[in-house]
C-alpha cells in the first residue's frame, strides 16, 4: 500500500509505528534503492514525508533485512541523490557526508545506489564548476565497476562532456 499510494498514506503509518516505519518504508521501496532507480513516487515520499534517522537502534528496527547501518547509509545516500538530482547542492553533499562510503561500497546491496549518487553529486560539483570533486566523486564511483564498463558509460554521459578536455579524463577511463 505504501509504495502504491506513499504520498497519501505515508503520515498516518509513520504516526502510527514510529521508528517502525523505517521497516515499512524498506519493504515498499527497497527494491528502487537497491537499484539506484529513483523516479518521481519515491522522491515525493522522501522529501515530503522524510525518514527520522537520527538516534536510531538496532533494537527500534527489528526485522530488517540488513543492518541497521546498512540500512542508514541507503537513507543517506537516497537521499543525497534526490537532492543532487533537485541541484540542492548543500543538502546533496549534507547527506552524502553522513554515509560510511567505505562500509557502503562493501555493500552489494546499496553498491548500484551507491554508483547513481557519486554520478549525480559529481554532475551536480560540474555544474558548481567544482572539477576537483566532480572527479573525486567519479574516481570513488570507478571502483564500483569493472573498468570497461565504467569507461563507456563515462564516455555515454553527455552531462560529464565539460570533463573531456580536462587532463584527468584520460586517467579516469584507463583500465
Amino acid at each position: 500500500m505504501l509504495a502504491v499510494h506513499g504520498p497519501t498514506v505515508a503520515p498516518a503509518f509513520r504516526a502510527a509505528l514510529g521508528p517502525g516505519y523505517l521497516q515499512l518504508f524498506i519493504a515498499a521501496w527497497g527494491t528502487e534503492l537497491s537499484t539506484g532507480r529513483i523516479d518521481a513516487p519515491l522522491m515525493r515520499v522522501f522529501l515530503e514525508h522524510p525518514l527520522k534517522l537520527d538516534n536510531l537502534r538496532e533494537a527500534d528496527m527489528p526485522g530488517l533485512g540488513d543492518p541497521l547501518d546498512v540500512t542508514l547509509n541507503a537513507m543517506y545516500l537516497a537521499r543525497a541523490a534526490i537532492y543532487a538530482q533537485l541541484q540542492d547542492s548543500d543538502r546533496a553533499h549534507r547527506e552524502h557526508a553522513q554515509v560510511d562510503l567505505t562500509a557502503a561500497a562493501a555493500t552489494p546491496s546499496i553498491r548500484p545506489l551507491l554508483a547513481t549518487t557519486l554520478h549525480r553529486l559529481a554532475v551536480l560539483d560540474l555544474a558548481d564548476d567544482r572539477i576537483d570533486h566532480a572527479f573525486t566523486h567519479l574516481t570513488a564511483a570507478r571502483a564500483l565497476y569493472a573498468p570497461e564498463i565504467f569507461a563507456d558509460m563515462m564516455r555515454a554521459a553527455p552531462e560529464l562532456t565539460a570533463l573531456h578536455s580536462d587532463p584527468r579524463w584520460p586517467a579516469l577511463l584507463e583500465d
